[in-house]
C-alpha cells in the first residue's frame, strides 16, 4: 500500500498488517479483511474537503471518520452498529460544509457501494438521520431548503 495516498489520520489509527496478499486493520475492537481504501474514489469529495476544513482538529477527526467509513462495507455484521455510532462520534464533532453533513454524505456514499439489500437500507437510514439533523439545524428558510435537498436526495435511494 502506498502510503503518500493514505491520509495523515489514518496512519494513527490503524495498524496495517500485510499477510498472504490481504491487509488486516485494527481500529480499536474492529477486524476488517479486504484491501484498505478500495473505497477511496467514492469518497473523493469529501476528501478533497479536508483541507479547506476550519482547523486542524476538524481535518484530523474528518480524516479518521472517513477510515471507519471506507472500513463500513468489510466490517463483520457483529460490529456494524458499534462502526455506525463512531461514525456519528466523529461527523458530530465536524463542522458542516456547503450545508451537508460531512457524516451523512459518507454514509451516503458507503451506502452506494454496498450490495447487501438490508445493510444498505440500514446505512441510508443513518445518513437520513444525519442529513435530516444538519437540515433541521438551518438558521434560516434558504439554508434549510438546500440542506433539506440533500435529505430528499438521500430519501430517494432509500425508497
Amino acid at each position: 500500500m502506498d502510503q503518500t495516498a493514505v491520509p495523515s489520520g489514518l496512519l494513527a489509527c490503524l495498524l496495517l498488517i500485510r499477510f498472504a496478499g490481504r491487509s488486516y486493520a485494527r481500529s480499536k475492537r474492529l477486524l476488517v479483511i479486504g484491501d484498505v481504501g478500495q473505497n477511496k474514489m467514492s469518497l473523493s469529495y469529501i476528501q478533497s474537503v479536508l483541507p479547506r476544513l476550519p482547523n486542524s482538529e476538524e481535518k484530523s477527526v474528518a480524516a479518521h471518520m472517513l477510515s471507519i467509513a471506507e472500513m463500513l462495507p468489510r466490517v463483520i455484521t457483529e460490529q456494524r452498529e458499534e462502526t455506525i455510532a463512531q461514525i456519528h462520534n466523529l461527523a458530530g464533532r465536524i463542522s458542516f460544509y456547503e450545508d451537508r453533513d460531512l457524516g451523512a454524505l459518507a454514509l451516503e456514499s458507503i451506502g452506494d457501494l454496498i450490495t447487501e439489500k438490508e445493510f444498505q437500507k440500514i446505512v441510508y437510514s443513518h445518513a437520513i438521520y444525519r442529513a435530516r439533523w444538519c437540515a433541521q439545524s438551518g438558521t434560516s428558510g434558504g439554508e434549510s431548503l438546500a440542506r433539506a435537498n440533500h435529505l430528499k436526495a438521500i430519501e430517494a435511494k432509500l425508497k
